[in-house]
């Protein structure tokens, strides 16, 4: 259960805010959340030109997927929604994971690792004084 919970987490914070509306537009907050975190990834993972062209889509398309789930069973809050949501997701989590894997070099992986062990800490930080995992 604890293995759930913590790739729950990680899937939370990998989504992020949603990075579209309703109509499929991004708004200009999530266009600079999602800017913002591509920034931190070109950053510390040392991308070249090529790896972040390669990434930002995957980021978008999995950010619009997950945000479709969530929205999917946003207002049920029951233990099943929340474990369908779940369902649903891993599949998406783990595409995307591995697409990401194809692009990065070992040392570039390492440091991925660590930005997402980060983001979970600051997720259970969050989520522990009660405010949003987002």
């Amino acid at each position: 259960m604890r293995t759930r919970l913590l790739w729950l987490i990680s899937l939370l914070i990998l989504a992020g805010p949603a990075t579209q509306t309703a109509a499929g537009e991004a708004t200009p907050a999530q266009l600079q959340t999602l800017q913002t975190a591509l920034q931190e990834a070109r950053t510390r993972l040392n991308l070249t030109p090529e790896q972040s062209a390669q990434l930002e889509p995957l980021f978008r398309e999995r950010n619009a997927a997950i945000k479709a789930i969530r929205d999917k069973h946003a207002g049920d809050t029951s233990r099943r929604a929340r474990m369908a949501m779940f369902r649903e997701a891993r599949p998406v989590q783990e595409a995307y994971e591995k697409k990401v894997r194809g692009i990065l070099n070992e040392s570039q992986i390492e440091e991925w690792e660590k930005m997402r062990k980060e983001a979970k800490a600051r997720i259970r930080e969050q989520m522990q004084s009660g405010g949003d995992p987002e």
